[in-house]
């Protein structure tokens, strides 16, 4: 089926009006940087020692789905899901709120 570029625009143009719920797992990506030319090797093993410059984490999973529904626009977003109540958990909440993600239905 195809759909013309006017009728994707007319749905679009909707898309701040609408409430979406995603249930699902929440997973943290984390991305950890390096600087190649600050590694050396360890004095206990002699194996490479990489130097870490910058850590990233965002949101995985239903929380991919949720970070690409905020970017488009969506309206209002919820997500029922569980965390970890740990650091870990703290950080996904933090993300998802940061992208206007209604989290008061997760369970920690």
């Amino acid at each position: 089926m195809l759909i013309s570029r006017s009728r994707l625009l007319e749905l679009f143009s909707r898309f701040e009006n609408i409430r979406i719920a995603v249930c699902g797992d929440l997973f943290l990506d984390r991305w950890y940087e390096i600087d190649e030319s600050l590694n050396e090797p360890s004095i206990e093993t002699g194996i490479t020692a990489w130097q870490v410059v910058r850590k990233r984490a965002a949101a995985g999973a239903a929380g991919t789905v949720l970070n690409n529904l905020s970017e488009m626009g969506a309206g209002t977003l919820s997500v029922v899901s569980l965390v970890g109540e740990d650091g870990d958990g703290w950080e996904m909440l933090r993300l998802l709120n940061e992208r206007r993600v209604d989290t008061s239905r997760v369970i920690a």
